[in-house]
């Protein structure tokens, strides 16, 4: 006579570990994708934020604030928070410190954060004598040209490397249209 044992087979718990392994992939690559997706959320709701600020700051003096000068797209290095090593910290938080760039600053702009930000920021304006036309942007394989201004006129950019493997995302609103652009997401 037989007895019946209580237990698992060698088979069946190779079929448990099996499912188990296949689960924890797929919960790991979720996760990745969620993280990365808050990433790049940052940027979006910065722009966003400038450009609301920009129009505040239309609003109250008649023309939008030259965070950085000149009339093409900024270095990196003069991005707001300022800090050349944005390049060799990739993938890194930095403070936020509105008082930052060149000419004037994003101080004129009541732009806030949370915290801390892993994206570079700039803006650019023009207008009637100061910078007449904005300049081409590139984002991915297109070139956007924007259309003769209106008198005033304004493009704020941003990049970052948030996992630092030396890929910059881009990021560009401006006042000329609502949408924002991504470049390499």
């Amino acid at each position: 006579m037989r007895t019946k044992r209580a237990g698992l087979t060698l088979i069946e718990l190779m079929i448990v570990v099996a499912i188990v392994g296949i689960l924890a992939i797929i919960g790991t690559v979720g996760y990745r994708r969620l993280v990365n997706g808050s990433r790049s959320a940052e940027p979006k709701q910065m722009v966003g934020a400038i450009r609301l600020a920009q129009e505040s700051y239309k609003a109250e003096t008649g023309n939008y604030a030259a965070v950085h000068s000149g009339n093409a797209k900024p270095t990196l290095a003069s991005f707001c928070p300022t800090n050349a090593g944005l390049t060799a910290q990739q993938g890194k938080k930095f403070n936020w410190a509105p008082a930052c760039g060149t000419g004037s600053t994003f101080a004129v702009l009541p732009v806030h954060t949370d915290g801390a930000v892993r994206y570079g920021y700039a803006s650019i304006a023009g207008g009637p004598g100061l910078n007449p036309n904005p300049p081409a942007v590139t984002v991915g394989p297109n070139t956007v040209t924007f259309p003769p201004p209106n008198p005033e006129w304004y493009l704020v950019y941003s990049e970052g490397d948030t996992d630092g493997n030396g890929t910059f995302t881009s990021v560009v609103g401006s006042s000329f249209t609502r949408d924002i652009w991504v470049e390499e997401e």
